[in-house]
């Protein structure tokens, strides 16, 4: 590391005491997820008794609610991968 003369270390260098918004950027690889339920604190207690009072109480629903999505999804795309299979048995037979 090369020393520099002139660095001094300011430990509040992103405090904004006159923060009134804040910007967020999600990105999501599937869409169809939802945000909600978004809090911005560095009260660590406040944090945790609001995860409680919102996201635990229905946390177990989603997760069911997306279980049965996804099989849902599944047992269809194996339903069409069958269809398309079907449709190349009917092809060989045409060959023949």
């Amino acid at each position: 590391m090369i020393a520099n003369p002139d660095f001094k270390d300011d430990p509040y260098i992103y405090a904004f005491d006159s923060l009134k918004y804040i910007g967020i950027e999600l990105w999501q690889v599937k869409s169809g997820t939802l945000f909600d339920n978004i809090l911005i604190t560095d009260d660590a207690a406040l944090a945790k008794t609001f995860a409680e009072e919102t996201w635990a109480k229905h946390k177990d629903a989603e997760k069911a609610a997306f279980d049965e999505a996804e099989k849902k999804k599944e047992e269809e795309d194996a339903s069409k991968a069958g269809e398309d299979d079907d449709d190349l048995d009917d092809e060989d037979a045409d060959d023949e």
